[in-house]
C-alpha cells in the first residue's frame, strides 16, 4: 500500500478534514452523497495525500487523516485516531522520506503538541513542529491588516482573547510585546482553565502596563451574557468548541478574527450579516500569503484568491515548516511557543517577506471599503473597578 507514496518530501502538513465539505475537496464525486454518508465514507478511508507540490525550492505534501474534528475532540474516538497516526501515518512519513512535519488542525493537541509523534519517529531524522508560532503570528498580522485597512485607532479600544491554549497564549505574548497602547486585554476561557488564565495574566503584567482582565465562560465554553467580550472592538478566538459565539449576539462595529477548530462562530451567518448590514468584520485567521517563496497550491481549499492558476495562500501551520525548510536554524516548536521562539519566527516571517492573506470570510473577500464607511468610532468607558469576582477571577 506504500508503493504509490510520493518520495523526497521536504515538508508535510499533517491535517484532517475540517468538515464534510472537505471530503468533497478530496473526492469531488462525494458531493452526490449525504452528510451522514460522507462521515461514513471517512470511516472507511485510510490516510491519503491530498496534494503534492513540487517547485525548484521545495517539495510539499498535504497528508489528510480520515477524521473530522469532532472525532479528534471526542475522548471516546480520540485514542483511535492517535493510534492511526502513530502507526500508519508514521510509516507513510518514513517511506516518503519526509524532512519536516507540520501539525495542522487539531493534530498538535492530539499528539501532545508533537511529543507523541516525535517519540514514534525517534529512530528517523524527521523534524516535527506544531505550527503554533506561525499561527500566532498569522493572527497578529491579520489583526494589524484589518485595523490598518479600516483605520481603527486601538489606543482607546480593547481586545478580547477567547482561548488560552497553545495558540492563544502565544498570540497574547506576541501582542503584548508589539502593542503598547491598548485600553485593555481580556483573557477568557472555560472555568477548567482558570489556573492557565491566572498564570498568563501574571506573566503578561510583568512586561506591560496594559490592563489584563480575566473572565471565564460557561462550562460548555459559551459566553456569559454580561461578558466584556461584547464591549471589545476586537474579538480573537482560538478554541476547540464549536459555535460557542453567536453572530447575532455580536454588537455592530466589531472585528472578529477566528483560528478555532472547529469554527467557534458560523461563517455563513457572519457573511450573511456582512451582506445585509455591513456592520461587523469577520476574518479568517491562519492564512498566509507565501508568494514570495514560490509556493503555489492547486488543492481546492476555500481561499479567496484561488483562481485558475491555483493559490499562493498557505495554512500558517504549513508555513512554519516552509520557513524552517528555508532556514533550518529555526527551532522546532513542541509545546507552547516561548516568547523567544515566536520572535525568531517573526523575524523570519519578515525576512522572507511573507504577509497575511487577503482579508476574507469563508472564501469571500471582505468589502473593506463598504465596511469602513459604516465602521463608526465608539467612545466607551470600561469601569475596571466594577468587574467583581462573580464575573472575573482576578
Amino acid at each position: 500500500m506504500y508503493n504509490d507514496i510520493p518520495k523526497e518530501l521536504d515538508v508535510v502538513l499533517l491535517t484532517h478534514p475540517r468538515d464534510e465539505e472537505d471530503v468533497v475537496r478530496l473526492l469531488p464525486w462525494a458531493n452526490k452523497i449525504s452528510l451522514e454518508e460522507k462521515a461514513e465514507l471517512l470511516g472507511c478511508m485510510r490516510p491519503v495525500f491530498g496534494e503534492v507540490i513540487r517547485t525548484n525550492n521545495l517539495n510539499v505534501g498535504i497528508l489528510f487523516i480520515p477524521s473530522l474534528a469532532e472525532k479528534i475532540i471526542n475522548p471516546v474516538t480520540r485514542s483511535k485516531v492517535r493510534l492511526l497516526i502513530e502507526s500508519e501515518v508514521v510509516r507513510m512519513l518514513i517511506v516518503s522520506q519526509t524532512k519536516i512535519v507540520c501539525l495542522g488542525g487539531l493534530t498538535a493537541s492530539l499528539l501532545g503538541y508533537g511529543r507523541h509523534l516525535k517519540k514514534a519517529l525517534k529512530d528517523y531524522p524527521i523534524q516535527i513542529t506544531t505550527g503554533h508560532a506561525l499561527t500566532s503570528i498569522s493572527i497578529y498580522k491579520t489583526y494589524k491588516k484589518v485595523i490598518d485597512e479600516l483605520g481603527v485607532d486601538m489606543q482607546n479600544e480593547g481586545i478580547s482573547l477567547l482561548g488560552v491554549g497553545s495558540v492563544g497564549t502565544a498570540f497574547a505574548r506576541l501582542l503584548i510585546n508589539k502593542e503598547k497602547k491598548l485600553n485593555y486585554l481580556l483573557l477568557i476561557d472555560k472555568p477548567s482553565k482558570e489556573t492557565e488564565l491566572i498564570n498568563l495574566k501574571k506573566e503578561l503584567e510583568l512586561i506591560t502596563n496594559i490592563p489584563v482582565l480575566l473572565e471565564t465562560t460557561n462550562n460548555d465554553g459559551t459566553i456569559k451574557e454580561d461578558s466584556i467580550i461584547y464591549e471589545s472592538k476586537v474579538l480573537i478566538s482560538a478554541v476547540s468548541s464549536k459555535d460557542v459565539i453567536q453572530i447575532a449576539d455580536i454588537p455592530a462595529n466589531r472585528i472578529l478574527i477566528d483560528d478555532s477548530q472547529p469554527y467557534c462562530w458560523n461563517r455563513e451567518e457572519a457573511w450573511g450579516r456582512v451582506i445585509e448590514k455591513n456592520d461587523i468584520v469577520p476574518c479568517e485567521a491562519g492564512l498566509i500569503d507565501c508568494s514570495t517563496i514560490g509556493y503555489l497550491s492547486d488543492f481546492p481549499f476555500d481561499f479567496a484568491n484561488h483562481d485558475e492558476n491555483g493559490t499562493t495562500t498557505s495554512w500558517c501551520c504549513m508555513a512554519e515548516g516552509l520557513l524552517k525548510h528555508l532556514d533550518n536554524s529555526l527551532p522546532s516548536i513542541l509545546g507552547i511557543p516561548s516568547s523567544e521562539q515566536i520572535n525568531v519566527y517573526y523575524n523570519a516571517f519578515e525576512r522572507f517577506n511573507l504577509s497575511a492573506a487577503t482579508l476574507q470570510c469563508k472564501g469571500n473577500i471582505l468589502p473593506i471599503g463598504k465596511l469602513k464607511e459604516n465602521f463608526t468610532e465608539e467612545k466607551k468607558e470600561i469601569h475596571f473597578t466594577n468587574l467583581g469576582l462573580s464575573k472575573n477571577i482576578c
